[in-house]
């Protein structure tokens, strides 16, 4: 019985390593494209501030906690400045996550079935690495996956120390809590599960309640020492609103319809494409042996804590962007182990296995084609921003200028810029106030032969494309215009 424990053991653990394998492949393959706006903001701050200056300068401008740009500034002094580097650190908490999803679906493998001899544990982790949505989020330079890691550190946690009730548990989980706080502001809405399991564990509840709530002590207490710092970044964040209203519509405002893209970009992936109709028509087609498999197999009293850890945070995120703009789909990459896991319960405990295999299949077939989309087709890849600089500066020229509808230029062309030619922001301020811009404008194009506009984000900051009339009245004409993936139009102007 022993050798026989040992070899499965073993082929347990080489078909992890190889799910796992196959989770890194999708996430290295076209992990170098060009950073976009919120990557290049991100890996500003980590290359030009010290760690103090992300704490005391950097971060109060900023409108999240301080933990991934510190790791993220420790991360490029080891590795270097690549699009690789940069983004190899959500690489890593992304292979971490597959193994974490994997470790709490054990927690949850109470019947032991399987399909195609995979058991559950498996089916999830496979799940997790082959997901679009997941290898997108695993390779974007910012702090999400390292959020979703951390959420599911402390689900995993919490469940053991349930279990076992160990001061190390209690430990960890209080010490996963905390990293999960500083890590980014919405997944906060997931910290009451915890206490919402402990609820539904009734015969628990009083014997553990004491240790539950020594173990919160410190994340309130460190919580308490941020919140100078947070109010401070709120306040700032008032003050863009009130001057820059458009940007509410893309900081989060609730909606059905993003609330529903929510789902169609977990199912559907992190791509689209033409026709929508087709699109969503296959997204809802893939949904149907999903809500089957969930309601079939997955709707059992002991997978509350499962639902709980999706239900929870969206609900309270929902209920709190009544108040600020808060809700958008790719701030819950959290809850992604959570869907797998009930998706993958459901499979393993349908009672017929042909339909569970063939549901199973459809779900990793239609993941592949989307990831198959995400590599070969370039539009659904990040904006271009390094093809972009390459266009424009071509060489060092003092009579050519790059001008932008914001204050200065955006982070991702000052990322790749040699400044071999001139770049301003043409507006004056967000807000937009018409003769600061004519007269910022009409100064930055004096003794200029070529003006390069970028049309980038203009529907938010400058939607009449003044920029662009003050630089036509100035005596420009248009040589050209180039389309680039993401950043838009750029409009060559020279003078007539």
């Amino acid at each position: 019985m022993g050798n026989i424990a040992k070899k499965i053991a073993k082929r347990e653990s080489v078909i992890l390593v190889f799910v796992i394998f196959v989770g890194l492949l999708l996430r290295l393959i076209n992990i170098d494209q060009s950073l976009w706006l919120d990557e290049a903001i991100g890996a500003l701050a980590a290359r030009d501030y010290t760690y103090s200056g992300i704490l005391d300068e950097f971060i109060k401008f900023d409108n999240h906690p301080p933990f991934y740009y510190i790791a993220l500034k420790f991360w490029i002094n080891l590795f270097g400045q690549s699009e690789i580097a940069i983004r190899s650190l959500s690489v890593f908490f992304g292979i971490l996550t597959i193994y974490l999803t994997y470790q709490i679906a054990r927690l949850f493998d109470e019947v032991k079935k399987s399909v195609f001899e995979f058991s559950f544990p498996f089916l999830v982790a496979f799940l997790m690495s082959i997901s679009q949505f997941a290898v997108y989020f695993s390779q974007e330079a910012r702090m999400y996956q390292m959020a979703a890691f951390f959420a599911a550190c402390v689900f995993y946690f919490f469940l053991l120390a349930l279990k076992n009730d160990k001061k190390i548990y209690w430990f960890l989980f209080s010490l996963s809590s905390i990293v999960l706080l500083y890590t980014d502001y919405l997944p906060i809405f997931f910290l009451p599960v915890p206490f919402l399991i402990l609820l539904f564990y009734k015969s628990k509840y009083k014997l553990l309640i004491k240790p539950y709530l020594i173990s919160l002590a410190p994340v309130f207490f460190v919580g308490l020492l941020w919140l100078p710092t947070f109010f401070e970044q709120v306040k700032n964040y008032q003050y863009l609103l009130s001057d820059f209203s458009q940007w509410k519509s893309v900081a989060g405002g609730i909606s059905p319809k993003e609330i529903s893209l929510l789902w169609v970009k977990i199912i559907g992936g992190r791509i689209s494409f033409y026709p929508k109709s087709l699109y969503y028509g296959l997204v809802i087609a893939v949904s149907i042996p999903v809500f089957y498999v969930i309601l079939r197999g997955a709707l059992r009293k002991s997978l509350i804590p499962v639902y709980l850890w999706i239900v929870t945070p969206v609900l309270l995120c929902i209920l709190a962007s009544f108040f600020f703009p808060a809700f958008n789909y790719f701030r819950f990459v959290f809850i992604l182990p959570a869907v797998f896991i009930l998706i993958a319960y459901g499979i393993v405990n349908l009672k017929n296995q042909k339909i569970a295999q063939i549901c199973f299949l459809t779900i990793c077939v239609f993941f592949l084609i989307q990831n198959g989309i995400y590599i070969f087709d370039s539009r659904q890849q990040r904006e271009n921003w390094r093809e972009v600089v390459k266009y424009v500066e071509k060489e060092r020229d003092y009579h050519k200028l790059a001008i932008f509808s914001f204050p200065e230029p955006f982070a991702p062309y000052r990322w790749y810029s040699k400044g071999l030619i001139r770049s301003v922001g043409g507006i004056d301020k967000l807000g937009f106030d018409l003769q600061a811009t004519k007269k910022k404008v009409e100064n930055a194009i004096a003794g200029k032969d070529t003006v390069y506009y970028f049309e980038y984000l203009h529907e938010l900051t400058d939607p009449n494309k003044v920029i662009e009339q003050i630089i036509i009245h100035n005596g420009y004409s248009v040589a050209s215009r180039k389309d680039f993936v993401g950043v838009g139009i750029v409009t060559t102007y020279e003078k007539k």
